[in-house]
């Protein structure tokens, strides 16, 4: 007798289905964790010496904050022992190594009418409080404002940062930047994926570039970092994706990106797409469970499969949590993680002890008084997956 894949999923212990509701609910646990010293929403995760550091992020005077914040895999959290140079929420965090990160962009001030984008970058060494120290702007002077920045690290250790028609690209040996003609499109709030190397020999790093661009403007590149001659950009084709920023994207395999949710406009989208390398096309991928989307989220593979957490869902009525999930691209399939005991929106997620750390954040209350319509969380929660529940 064959059996359904239904079935089978409802005969893995500790997995819901729930009558009349596509999809089903992923096994998985949620447990208390310690809560960082400073309760932050929209601070930057990153990892110094194997350690969670939390850079950056707004207070529940949603005041952008210097803090840095370190939680020992022992010890736990760390008493505050370090700062940023300048308050900072939503930047960048790119490691340059063990010690040091780089810090770009970010916003400081006070939410709603107060926020003040940042125009600088920085050197943070969380163990090293003593060493913290500006870097040169990363687009040529201190009058571009930064938002809308992208960045990521490329295999030879140099980090790629695009913003508008602009691209730079810092030197972790000499600690500066130089700048550049870059992308066709001008772009804010894309989202780059290194590629690596198409060929060792040839010395030439490639990084995906997706989204941040005008309508009828090319929405997918990719840009060819050489050791010894200029950036080189190749679009995909005129207009395969909406005017979409701030997706998630994660590489399935060799040849295959997947692009998930984003901005339209004001609302986020529950779409998402699969993008080949070989062939260099976009297909449709599943079609999110939430069906006002989410943007700024964590898409974290896992085999086949990939996690969905953290980020927000983007409504007329104001931003709202999300459910995480777990996308089966290649079954164009989508299971609701077990809802969090403390859900919220612009939480910070990283990998943490065998599972999945998703901490602060805030939540919005629409219909509150101006001035308390938000409040941040001092919270942790530790999200835990039976290996085979995500399991081909």
């Amino acid at each position: 007798m064959k059996l359904s894949r239904r079935f089978l999923l409802g005969a893995i212990p500790g997995l819901v289905l729930l009558p009349g509701i596509d999809p089903p609910v992923q096994p998985g646990r949620w447990t208390d964790a310690a809560a960082p010293r400073v309760a932050v929403a929209a601070a930057t995760p990153a990892k110094a010496r194997d350690a969670l550091t939390l850079i950056g992020g707004f207070t529940d005077r949603l005041e952008a904050t210097a803090s840095v914040q370190v939680r020992d895999s022992r010890r736990g959290w760390l008493p505050v022992g370090t700062s940023l140079l300048e308050p900072r929420a939503e930047s960048i965090v790119v490691p340059l190594d063990e010690d040091r990160l780089l810090v770009i962009g970010g916003w400081s001030g006070q939410l709603p009418n107060q926020r003040r984008w940042s125009r600088t970058a920085e050197i943070c060494e969380p163990h090293r409080p003593d060493r913290r120290r500006e870097t040169s702007p990363p687009f040529g002077g201190s009058n571009r404002s930064l938002e809308g920045v992208a960045a990521t690290r490329m295999s030879d250790g140099r980090v790629l940062a695009v913003l508008d028609d602009r691209l730079a690209i810092f030197d972790p040996e000499q600690e500066s930047w130089t700048t550049g003609s870059g992308p066709v499109a001008s772009r804010r709030g894309a989202r780059l994926l290194a590629l690596g190397p198409r060929n060792p020999e040839d010395h030439i790093d490639s990084v995906l570039v997706v989204g941040g661009h005008e309508p009828g403007r090319p929405s997918i590149e990719i840009i060819d970092i050489h050791r010894n001659g200029p950036p080189t950009a190749e679009t995909w084709s005129d207009d395969p994706l909406p005017a979409v920023r701030d997706v998630a994207l994660a590489r399935s395999g060799r040849s295959e990106v997947i692009v998930v949710g984003g901005l339209i406009g004001r609302r986020s989208t529950p779409l998402t797409w699969r993008l080949d390398l070989g062939n260099r096309t976009v297909g449709a991928g599943p079609k999110l469970a939430d069906p006002d989307g989410v943007t700024g989220a964590r898409l974290i593979p896992r085999g086949s499969r990939f996690l969905l957490l953290g980020g927000e869902s983007r409504t007329p009525g104001g931003p709202r949590p999300t459910r995480g999930m777990v996308l089966h691209p290649a079954s164009n399939r989508v299971i609701l993680l077990p809802e969090s005991p403390h859900p919220a929106v612009r939480a910070m997620v990283s990998a943490d002890s065998g599972g999945y750390l998703v901490t602060g954040g805030y939540r919005f209350d629409a219909s509150a008084s101006v001035g308390s319509r938000t409040s941040v969380l001092e919270t942790a929660d530790l999200l835990t997956i039976p290996t085979i529940a995500v399991a081909d």
